[in-house]
């Protein structure tokens, strides 16, 4: 506890309730006086980082459980318009364990509305990794914490990463994460750029600390890390595949494709799987058995936890080619009627694929294939899911490689389009799904509220409809769909009103998640 001594020198905090947590806030003077208090409260805690520049608000969540782990998640893209600040994510699978808890969010999102990823990193101005490893470090002592768990996605895992670096009794669960800023999508760097107050251009790559693919920086990793890696994802190639060569120089990423599980040096294990299809995340039953295991209170061996759930992964794979068009394998052969080899639905997954891996090139030959596959939907109502994949894929690879040709996006939109709607007719449950998929992360600046709501009307509408559980035709017993769909919802829009409407749909008379 802080002593009167130091109260004078370190004020404590000013308490307030918070309706919107549920719990009290706590605003400190500033950093010191947080760290000069050993016995932290429960809730949202805040103080204000100052430089000559400017000043930064850093806020976080805290939950103490003594001599339990101490679990850190750091948020990856969070858009303003479906997350208020803070930013408090995560604690829907980590709440239930054993455990305490630290929730940061990223303090670069309150300086502007339209930066939606920071990466934890900081204002150019005001850096701010050294104090997240400072209040974690604070947090874990005076918990008396035997490990640190941190962990958090894509650019989340890139923050989680840089804090197992820099804590040797942290260990990372992190998924496809980045390892390079400079290797991420253009647009979403630049913004973080200007908003930052970095210049324009500024390189990450040659910034010791930055680069986790830079060797000055990744062999001196003092923590140790899971990393779960989708297989069709381009961040393999892109972002692991280099941090892991500079751990191992040895390494054989082919066999590591194939062998699911990998220890790579003394401080990773890599778990290369399929489980959706391109940046998706892992299922949240996988991540909660990880964290379980990590935040115990026994020493934990890394590879034999992340053997352990290799089934699991296998299930979700499993369930995913069979009711979700949007993890099938656009390479793979199409198993809907249709010789894959006469349309170009193969060609452009394939492609695409390519592309967002950092193939340049194979995006000027995807367009070719993808104005025959517009033409193909014109004619054609065959295969509208795969031809959804296939058009998903490219649309992706076109914002990464920043494609601004408006009238040739509009067409293959309106094209999508026409297959979503073929989707409604025929499945409606999953033709909403494939629209709340088009609407949050490939239509910006096309109707995509409009979009939204469409989809949420029908999500809606079978919701208050009675369900007479006949048959696989009948919609509400499709519970897999069901739970992918509240899992997109609660991952993009937690905040919005269909996330409320699945929320408080009881299990009793609604579908069932997984």
């Amino acid at each position: 506890m802080t002593t009167g001594s130091d109260a004078a020198i370190h004020p404590p905090a000013t308490a307030f309730r918070d309706s919107h947590w549920g719990s009290h806030t706590y605003v400190w003077p500033d950093l010191e006086s947080f760290l000069a208090n050993d016995a932290p409260k429960d809730g949202v805690h805040a103080f204000e980082l100052t430089s000559e520049t400017g000043t930064l608000t850093y806020e976080f969540y805290v939950r103490v459980r003594p001599g339990t782990p101490l679990v850190a998640h750091f948020h990856g893209n969070a858009p303003r318009r479906e997350n208020d600040l803070p930013v408090i994510t995560g604690l829907g699978v980590s709440s239930d364990l054993d455990a305490s808890l630290f929730v940061l969010s990223d303090p670069v999102l309150s300086l502007d509305d339209t930066v939606t990823l920071g990466w934890h990193i900081g204002p150019a101005w005001l850096g701010v990794h050294p104090v997240t490893v400072a209040v974690v470090d604070h947090l874990a002592r005076v918990s008396n914490a035997p490990r640190v768990v941190a962990w958090g996605g894509s650019g989340g895992g890139y923050a989680a990463l840089r804090v197992a670096r820099d804590i040797d009794t942290c260990v990372a669960l992190v998924w496809n994460p980045q390892t390079n800023v400079d290797r991420y999508a253009p647009e979403p760097v630049d913004t973080f750029r200007r908003v930052a107050g970095f210049v324009p251009g500024f390189a990450f790559t040659n910034v010791r600390g930055f680069n986790l693919t830079h060797a000055s920086t990744t062999t001196e990793f003092r923590g140790t890390a899971i990393v779960l890696q989708e297989r069709t994802d381009w961040h393999f190639r892109t972002h692991l595949a280099p941090m892991l060569t500079v751990l191992d120089p040895e390494v054989d990423l082919e066999r590591l494709e194939e062998e699911v599980v990998s220890e790579i040096g003394d401080h990773l294990v890599t778990v290369v799987s399929h489980w959706g299809q391109g940046h998706a995340p892992p299922p949240k039953a996988v991540l909660r058995q990880l964290l379980a295991a990590l935040s115990s209170t026994s020493d934990v061996d890394l590879l034999t936890i992340a053997r352990d759930t290799t089934p699991l992964l296998a299930a979700a794979a499993a369930l995913a080619t069979e009711v979700d068009p949007f993890t099938a394998s656009p390479s793979a052969p199409l198993d809907d009627g249709t010789d894959a080899n006469e349309t170009p639905l193969d060609t452009v997954g394939q492609l695409a694929e390519r592309a967002l891996a950092g193939d340049e090139e194979a995006l000027t030959d995807a367009r070719r294939a993808m104005v025959s596959l517009v033409e193909l939907t014109e004619a054609d109502a065959h295969a509208p899911a795969a031809r959804v994949i296939a058009t998903l894929l490219y649309l992706k690879a076109s914002r990464h490689h920043g494609v601004d040709d408006l009238d040739h996006l509009r067409d293959v939109l309106a094209a999508l389009f026409r297959d979503v709607e073929r989707l409604m007719d025929d499945d409606t449950l999953r033709g909403a799904l494939a629209l709340l998929h088009v609407a949050v992360q490939f239509a910006p600046g096309f109707g995509s509220t409009e979009l939204w709501d469409t989809a949420s009307s029908r999500i809606a509408a079978l919701l208050s409809a009675p369900s007479d559980g006949e048959g696989p035709q009948d919609e509400r017993s499709d519970r897999a769909t069901w739970a992918q769909v509240r899992d997109f919802v609660s991952g993009h829009r937690p905040n919005s009103s269909l996330a409320a409407l699945l929320a408080e749909t009881p299990d009793s008379s609604g579908p069932t998640p997984s």
